[in-house]
C-alpha cells in the first residue's frame, strides 16, 4: 500500500506534471465555488456567507466523494479525515476571501 524506499513520492509521475495537476485542480475548485457564489448573488452578504457555502461544499462535495474512493482503496478513516479536512479549510477560506472581495 506503500511506497518502497527507493520508490520517489508521486511514484512514475514526474513532479512538474504532480505539482502542476495539484494546482490545476485547486484553481478549477475555487473557480468552481467562485460560479457558486456569484449565482447566489445577493444572498451572499458577508465574508461568513461564503465561508459557510465554501465548508458546506467541501463537506458535501469533496468529503462525500473522496469516501468510497479512500475506503475501496484501503485507506481507511484517517487518511481519508486528513486528505478531506484540508479540503474543507481550504474551500472555506477561499470562500471568505471570493466573498469579501466581489
Amino acid at each position: 500500500m506503500g511506497r518502497g524506499a527507493n520508490e520517489a513520492p508521486g511514484g512514475r509521475t514526474p513532479m512538474p506534471i504532480a505539482f502542476g495537476s495539484v494546482i490545476v485542480g485547486q484553481f478549477l475548485q475555487v473557480l468552481t465555488l467562485a460560479f457558486v457564489l456569484s449565482a447566489l448573488g445577493p444572498a451572499i452578504a458577508s465574508g461568513i456567507d461564503g465561508a459557510l457555502v465554501g465548508l458546506l461544499l467541501g463537506v458535501g462535495i469533496a468529503a462525500g466523494s473522496s469516501l468510497s474512493h479512500r475506503i475501496f482503496a484501503g485507506h481507511g478513516f484517517g487518511v481519508w479525515v486528513i486528505e478531506v479536512g484540508n479540503d474543507i479549510v481550504n474551500l472555506g477560506l477561499a470562500g471568505y476571501l471570493l466573498a469579501i472581495i466581489k
